[in-house]
């Protein structure tokens, strides 16, 4: 009988421990099941369960009616397949539910022969080799996935960059805008350029800047009378729409300003670096002093509604003036003084502790406005002597009681003239 060397190896361990006697083969058994740890396989440990649970010493010692030493091992033989058998289902307590019938097919000792064994290692053999194609063909299919997203993501990177070569070679011509550059390499020996863009230490330069600031149409000639905080808000406004930077500004800064505050800049520009500094020194030299900050309160404060001012407009220009003050002034202050400073008429009908914005107080306002406006066109009921209808008339109180004087009138200029008639006959 052809035997697995698994099977052989058993056989070895039954044979060193059939020749010792019960007590020290109980020993041995012990001892080895403690030395097992880690140094033996499996089915050794679950051989050693067996030995020592299900089967005595006896079973494997040497039998007295035994005719010769070939019947021995012929019964021998028997056992240990039979206990191979049972190691076998231990080992296989613990597999899915699919290879079941498998499993109790191969514990029959009956189909334990080598060719049941041939063909069971046979088919393992060609479930491995499905196992391994399986997973070749799912690695390639995924080698085959990444190569198609890395030629994917090459081809939008290269899209990417020739869109941004197009951009950057599109660039505005001189005559087409008015926003064309021209680049000034700054000086090596670490002196001021010969380029416009030296004042700024700037290798960039928009050549028709002064073009654009030209068509603002906002001036300042630092005279008396003139704002300079209203020039600074006007040029903020038109940069912004323009997106000019500071040192365009900067640059062209000479365009905006006229007479003794051209001169003035010509002096200052140097010490300008951005266009906050400009903001700066222009406040500090044309901006309003204390004497004039106290004008201006005072003008504030003795500017009212006229008798034909909209709401909208009085309150918008007096937060004007509100506004060209250095220190700023409370949300509170500003609301008492607009209810102050309103028409009497409207004051009545507008309560100063309904508004708690400038929006609210607004709104509260232009109701009043529009009641007093109301209340202008009027016109009373038509009288029941003029009315196509008198019974849906109505007459008020006053009406009914006072005769009418033009009819007195009217009777008694015929009597007069009668007397005056008859007197003369006579």
């Amino acid at each position: 009988m052809d035997l697995d060397d698994s099977t052989k190896r058993q056989y070895k361990l039954y044979e060193s421990i059939e020749e010792l006697n019960e007590e020290s083969r109980v020993a041995y058994l012990e001892e080895l099941e403690l030395k097992s740890d880690g140094d033996r396989d499996f089915q050794e440990q679950i051989l050693i369960n067996r030995l020592k649970g299900n089967y005595t010493a006896n079973d494997f010692a040497p039998s007295d009616t035994a005719g010769d030493e070939a019947t021995h091992r012929a019964r021998r033989d028997e056992k240990l397949i039979n206990l191979t058998t049972k190691l076998n289902l231990d080992m296989t307590e613990h597999d899915d539910t699919s290879t079941s019938v498998e499993h109790e097919e191969t514990a029959n000792p009956t189909v334990l022969d080598k060719d049941n064994i041939r063909a069971l290692i046979a088919k393992m053999q060609r479930e491995l080799q499905e196992t391994k194609d399986r997973t070749n063909f799912e690695l390639c299919q995924l080698t085959k996935s990444n190569e198609l997203l890395a030629q994917r993501n090459k081809k939008l990177l290269s899209q990417l960059l020739t869109r941004k070569t197009q951009k950057s070679r599109q660039r505005p011509s001189h005559k087409s805008s008015p926003l064309s550059t021209t680049t000034y390499e700054p000086s090596r020996s670490g002196g001021a350029s010969s380029g416009p863009g030296s004042m700024l230490n700037t290798s960039t330069y928009h050549s028709d800047v002064g073009a654009i600031v030209r068509k603002w149409k906002v001036e300042f000639n630092g005279e008396k009378g003139s704002s300079v905080d209203e020039f600074i808000q006007r040029v903020d406004e038109c940069r912004r729409l323009a997106r000019l930077s500071d040192e365009d500004l900067l640059n062209s800064i000479t365009e905006l300003l006229t007479g003794q505050a051209r001169l003035w800049c010509r002096q200052e520009r140097l010490q300008w670096n951005r266009w906050e500094d400009f903001c700066i020194a222009a406040r500090r030299c044309y901006g309003i002093d204390r004497r004039y900050q106290q004008k201006l309160e005072l003008e504030a404060q003795r500017r009212t509604q006229g008798r034909t001012e909209p709401v909208n407009h009085y309150v918008y220009c007096l937060l004007t003036i509100i506004g060209k003050l250095a220190e700023p002034w409370t949300l509170q202050r500003k609301l008492d003084l607009l209810h102050n400073n309103m028409l009497p008429s409207l004051q009545k009908q507008v309560p100063r502790y309904k508004a708690r914005s400038i929006d609210e107080f607004i709104e509260l306002a232009r109701d009043a406005e529009n009641l007093h406006s109301a209340e202008k066109l009027y016109q009373p009921p038509i009288p029941s002597n003029l009315s196509m209808m008198p019974e849906t008339a109505w007459d008020e109180p006053e009406a009914r009681e006072k005769p009418s004087s033009t009819k007195l009138a009217s009777l008694s200029e015929p009597i007069d003239d009668i007397a005056k008639m008859m007197i003369e006959l006579d």
